[in-house]
């Protein structure tokens, strides 16, 4: 069963980690752009300013409801998105959080179990880069991350990421834009499917 967040809170923070060259900037550009279609107010952190090719970068899209709110942001929900699992044998990508709510991983099965306490947080896996894969020819995850991201979530909605994603590619085609939304789709449907819903 995938856990939303409680509807409760007024402020979300989605992290991306990942390597360099693997487009966390990317990722979070393009659900922050989602998020302002969706009536959110946005802010987007870069974490690490050292860009060196292969070193781990980390990037947080804080999304806020415009209607006033009395919660502050300090007490977002919070998503960890790890675009690369191999992250989690080198680096501690939940230190810098007093709470975690949920953590999407690219990776097609459970192999989280060494981070410590990781029974402790509630994971999602999704094979990312193999459903990327499928339609894209190529393992590029972060369009398939983010419909994923909506299933688990519900902070953003499909018809906004439909538009980031258009927003992003514009320059590449329509064929890029249409397999990527495609590879965003099929993500958000296999995150869904223990629920038997649709995307």
């Amino acid at each position: 069963m995938v856990k939303q967040a409680p509807p409760e809170f007024c402020h979300y923070e989605v992290c991306f980690h990942g390597y360099s060259g693997q487009g966390a900037s990317s990722a979070a550009s393009m659900l922050a752009y989602a998020a302002l279609l969706d009536s959110y107010e946005v802010r987007v952190l870069h974490h690490n300013t050292l860009k060196q090719p292969g070193a781990p970068v980390a990037v947080s899209v804080h999304i806020g409801k415009k209607e006033a709110c009395d919660a502050a942001p300090a007490d977002a929900a919070l998503i960890v998105v790890v675009q690369d699992s191999t992250l989690l044998q080198s680096e501690d990508v939940l230190q810098d959080f007093p709470r975690v709510d949920l953590i999407l991983l690219n990776s097609g099965w459970q192999n989280y179990m060494h981070v410590p306490q990781a029974d402790e947080y509630h994971w999602v896996c999704v094979p990312a880069s193999r459903i990327s894969e499928s339609f894209l020819e190529e393992p590029l995850p972060n369009t398939a991350l983010l419909g994923a991201l909506a299933a688990a979530s519900g902070w953003v909605g499909l018809a906004a990421l439909e538009k980031a994603i258009k927003h992003d590619f514009a320059g590449k085609g329509t064929d890029v834009i249409k397999t990527n939304i495609k590879a965003m789709r099929a993500a958000c449907q296999f995150v869904l499917e223990e629920e038997n819903k649709t995307c």
